[in-house]
């Protein structure tokens, strides 16, 4: 099994924000000290029929550098030491041992995916990146998981979001770049239209800081994916709730560069690792087995919702 090489970029400004989120986390007692991720890891061989079927430029370069949206636990986020850990970075470093490759991670924001790998900065992404239509247009994505979208807001509060129509009128705390911000933006419309309150959208950099505002009193409600909603309220000991649901289960995973050479073979690796059962560990490692597919499929057929 191969050691990973990982690489994150602005390595001064990522050792800051780690000292801030641990420092933040901690005052809402939710800190990773207190809550430390599980250390299980994995033992992968590589397969030799994945290998042989790698594009060429890949099998050349032997690495896979993949870009990360850092701060959604548990899909990827920094462990008390900075280590990249999350659901996604186990499959991710499982499959490139099914591949025979070193994984080498680069930190972006969310923002900077699709724009990245449409400049080929990256042979694929991670970072709970919902499966659309729309996304299709423009990028391959390779279905690794399930998730919907959640609210959260302190338990203390008498906050209820039975549909985004409650929102009107409510301070949120969401992504930057999200489908959260999307949603966000296009009900706001209608909250004015309808002669109510319009949403005070707040943008963050990632969904732990949407939390932690939510947390602090800046916003009523924080608003991501259900695998990160989750794990934030269970590991908030009891200072937040989930309040409410968006959207049908929908699949997330990999994001690659359109008609990339490469999508099959990492949707490959992932089944070989379904095929195994070192996903369904994985998955169960991180607490979702609710999340849990059937298959990888590249680009699959999706509802809009």
């Amino acid at each position: 099994m191969k050691l990973p090489s990982i690489t994150l970029k602005r390595q001064i400004s990522v050792g800051s924000i780690i000292v801030l989120s641990g420092i933040l986390l901690s005052s809402c007692g939710i800190g990773v000290e207190d809550n430390p991720v599980p250390k299980q890891t994995f033992d992968v061989s590589a397969d030799k029929e994945l290998v042989r079927d790698l594009p060429d430029p890949i099998e050349d370069k032997g690495k896979l550098n993949i870009a990360v949206a850092v701060g959604s636990a548990p899909d990827v986020f920094q462990d008390e030491f900075g280590n990249l850990v999350g659901w996604e970075v186990d499959v991710a470093k499982a499959a490139t041992d099914k591949l025979d490759l070193n994984p080498e991670f680069s930190e972006i924001s969310f923002d900077s995916i699709i724009p990245g790998l449409q400049a080929q900065r990256y042979d694929i992404a991670f970072g709970q990146i919902g499966i659309t239509n729309e996304r299709m247009k423009k990028i391959d994505q390779v279905a690794t998981g399930l998730g919907n979208q959640a609210f959260a807001a302190p338990s203390d509060s008498d906050t209820v979001v039975p549909d985004i129509s409650a929102l009107c009128g409510r301070a949120i705390g969401i992504t930057r770049g999200s489908r959260q911000q999307e949603f966000a933006e296009a009900q706001t419309k209608k909250c004015t239209t309808e002669g109510k309150e319009p949403i005070a959208i707040q943008v963050y950099d990632d969904g732990t800081k949407a939390n932690l505002a939510m947390l602090s009193g800046r916003a009523d409600v924080s608003w991501s994916g259900s695998t990160s909603m989750n794990y934030f309220v269970k590991v908030s000991k009891g200072k937040a709730d989930i309040v409410g649901h968006h959207l049908q289960p929908y699949p997330l995973g990999g994001a690659l560069s359109k008609d990339s050479e490469f999508s099959q073979s990492y949707a490959d690796a992932v089944n070989a690792l379904i095929e195994d059962g070192t996903y369904e560990k994985i998955m169960n490692k991180w607490g979702i087995p609710d999340s849990i597919i059937d298959e990888a499929v590249v680009n699959p057929k999706v509802k809009d919702q």
